[in-house]
């Protein structure tokens, strides 16, 4: 309901029965939107945006690109990194939850472990953890242009709605058996 209300859509109980993964999610609200553009230009210009902090840190001298692993240019440990990074895009960074005993949260009563491996996070994951957090900055919700945008907006409202992490969010990600929504 919370993915209907944000794209002002409503799906039939028929076809929201057909949605199992975050990807069939996407997928039937392109549907619903009539949008079938894919251009990934937001990702794009993010990962330009990351690239250039990145530089300007003395992190990389090249460019990373979509595939490399994350995890060897940003170590989460170190927050004051991840806050000048942050200061120099604009953006805000969600810094992953480390698989280890020290990193767990509450949820609902229950302790969440992350299920995702920090260093498995490719740049490209890292982008769309990043373009979801800062969604409400990056997208107009009223002017949706392509799927990734969507794509990215639901990655945002199932952290909010059910308290999984950013990276936890991924197209074949099922929300009955991996969140465990009904």
């Amino acid at each position: 309901m919370d993915i209907e209300n944000h794209f002002k859509i409503q799906i039939l109980d028929s076809n929201a029965a057909k949605i199992n993964t975050v990807l069939d999610m996407v997928n039937m609200v392109a549907i619903y939107l009539n949008i079938e553009t894919n251009d990934l230009s937001l990702k794009k210009e993010m990962l330009q945006i990351i690239n250039q902090a990145l530089k300007l840190e003395g992190l990389i001298n090249d460019e990373i690109s979509d595939s490399d692993l994350i995890f060897k240019t940003l170590n989460p440990l170190y927050d004051e990194l991840w806050d000048s990074i942050a200061q120099k895009t604009d953006l805000v960074l969600p810094k992953p939850y480390l698989s280890d005993k020290n990193h767990r949260k509450l949820f609902s009563s229950l302790v969440w472990t992350p299920k995702y491996e920090w260093k498995k996070v490719t740049a490209g994951h890292f982008i769309d953890a990043v373009c979801a957090r800062n969604h409400k900055k990056l997208i107009d919700r009223k002017n949706i242009s392509d799927i990734y945008e969507i794509f990215v907006s639901i990655i945002a409202i199932t952290v909010e709605s059910i308290g999984v992490d950013y990276y936890e969010v991924e197209p074949e990600k099922s929300f009955t058996n991996d969140f465990g929504i009904d």
